[in-house]
């Protein structure tokens, strides 16, 4: 895997994690059912769908672009982190 840039929440200051959030979304996944009644799931599959935003694990705070926009795209994502990292 290629170099990642580190992800530091703006608003909560959290570090690491961030989720990307999309809408109208097929997916799948291979369940198994145990003997206790709880539902494995393995590997997903997601088809079609959209980006809605993209907002901190922690907190839950949208990332936005330098004009106040929710940030829906990879290129803005990647912007967003050019300006806010210093990686």
């Amino acid at each position: 895997m290629a170099d990642t840039y580190d992800f530091k929440c703006p608003t909560c200051k959290a570090r690491g994690g961030f989720e990307e959030v999309m809408v109208n979304v097929v997916v799948t996944s291979e369940v198994t059912l145990g003997m206790d009644g709880i539902v494995h799931y393995d590997d997903q599959t997601n088809e079609h769908g959209s980006i809605e935003q993209y907002q901190c694990s922690a907190c839950g705070e949208t990332l936005l672009d330098a004009d106040g926009d929710v940030i829906d795209g990879h290129d803005e994502l990647f912007e967003w982190f050019k300006r806010h990292t210093d990686g």
